[in-house]
């Protein structure tokens, strides 16, 4: 039998569970307007991680059943085999909701919601300044792995702001 160590804050996963709970039994409750849009927020907030912390403990339960088939010797070899076969299956899924749940917990910036404007001027660097932000931002978005801004990198490279209306032609 396999002993799988997680090094996800198990504490951590219980309050967020039972904060999900009573979020959702608060709203089955008649609220205010302005109370029934905080909670609604919050909850669909760490709805999407409750979602994958739910299926990781199916999944770590999954696996301590497979490894008591395997590891029982009265189980009939057909079904010692298919359980041998899920396992792997089984632990990839739980290995990459674990990192799902990881990266989930990360604590939220203030600032990820914002809009950013890269203003560029003349006189502080000219051109090579600006493709040397060009490349930042391309670089931020490959790092990023998201989706690119939508800021388009030949603007920058003409001389104009990001705005049309903002600034107009640079130097």
């Amino acid at each position: 039998m396999t002993q799988v160590v997680s090094m996800l804050p198990e504490a951590k996963l219980d309050i967020m569970l039972a904060r999900h709970a009573s979020l959702e039994a608060e709203l089955s409750r008649p609220l205010g307007a302005d109370t029934y849009v905080r909670l609604t927020r919050e909850l669909a907030e760490i709805a999407p991680v409750v979602e994958k912390v739910k299926a990781y403990r199916n999944a770590v339960a999954d696996l301590a059943e497979l490894d008591a088939i395997i590891a029982d010797p009265a189980t009939e070899p057909d079904l010692r085999d298919v359980a041998t076969e899920e396992k792997p299956v089984v632990e990839a899924r739980r290995g990459a909701l674990e990192q799902d749940i990881r990266l989930a917990l990360i604590p939220k910036d203030a600032m990820d919601d914002k809009n950013v404007i890269l203003e560029i001027r003349a006189g502080t660097g000219g051109k090579p300044a600006r493709c040397e932000a060009v490349m930042d931002v391309r670089v931020d978005d490959v790092r990023t792995e998201g989706p690119p801004t939508k800021a388009d990198p030949t603007r920058l490279l003409r001389g104009r702001s990001l705005r049309r209306n903002e600034v107009g032609r640079g130097g």
